[in-house]
């Protein structure tokens, strides 16, 4: 984390950082869901350092996505401030640009470049797949397409990117409905998947060092229960429902006697 500190200041320890990176070291393939602020796309930043540390005497080619390119872009431009901080040795720089990571090491290179999601190509071929929050949140109910659509990329596209055996599919994010991308990929076998909300099962925060239970419960207040239990509790919205707090909704109920003959329901708040 010190070099965290040089390019951030002054930093809150993050013990749970440790467990999430134990466990991109011990498997090729992860999904970790975690709450807004709990240091994400972090834990990819330190799983590139790594591997540029290892280097593995072979060249690796890596695309970090993000649900937007400029989002991407941002992570890894920070990204490459660390790894500059980090100073590791026998490095030699090769690109400029301020959010491609290129480096040559005993004659072999290690490159990771930025994408956005939706616009993923085929074609390509990498040794490691970074995906950082890529769920795009549809801005209307005519748009919830665009969860599904995110799925079948990575099925159609991402995943025939890979070379062969010795790679790699690490999977951040923030659930966003009950059938988009994490919810696929917790079915799947082939992924080490866990979930850690930022109150946990036992009542206590993910990260007591930066948020205490009073500070996330005055987050709750602020944003509202059904916010509180998306962005921190991990608890995917259902698809095509609006996100109404629950706690405003005290009766649904059909009625045919009170409704009129264009209602289907009669809903009492």
């Amino acid at each position: 984390m010190s070099a965290v500190a040089s390019v951030e200041g002054p930093i809150t320890p993050a013990p749970h950082l440790r467990l999430w990176a134990e466990r991109l070291e011990q498997h090729d393939r992860t999904v970790t869901v975690a709450p807004r602020g709990h240091l994400k796309s972090t834990l990819l930043y330190a799983y590139l350092a790594w591997r540029l540390s290892r280097m593995e005497q072979r060249s690796i080619r890596a695309l970090y996505f993000s649900a937007k390119r400029e989002l991407a872009q941002e992570h890894l431009r920070l990204c490459k401030d660390y790894i500059e901080a980090l100073d590791l040795p026998g490095l030699e720089p090769l690109s400029d640009a301020e959010s491609i990571l290129r480096f040559r090491k005993d004659n072999y290179v290690f490159e990771c470049v930025p994408e956005g999601i939706l616009a993923a190509s085929r074609g390509r071929h990498v040794d490691i797949l970074l995906l950082d929050d890529v769920l795009v949140d549809p801005a209307s109910p005519l748009k919830l397409d665009l969860i599904a659509n995110v799925t079948r990329i990575f099925q159609r596209k991402l995943v025939p990117m890979l070379k062969g055996a010795a790679t790699v599919i690490h999977v951040i994010g923030t659930p966003l409905a009950e059938n988009d991308l994490l919810s696929y990929l917790k079915e799947n076998a082939e992924f080490d998947y866990a979930e850690y909300p930022a109150i946990m099962e036992d009542s206590q925060p993910l990260w007591p060092e930066h948020y205490t239970l009073e500070m996330l419960e005055r987050i709750r207040s602020t944003i509202g229960a059904a916010a509180f239990d998306i962005e921190y509790q991990l608890k995917p919205a259902v698809q095509g429902v609006s996100y109404l707090d629950p706690a405003l909704v005290t009766a649904a109920i059909y009625d045919p006697a009170q409704r009129s003959k264009d209602e289907d329901y009669l809903c009492r708040s």
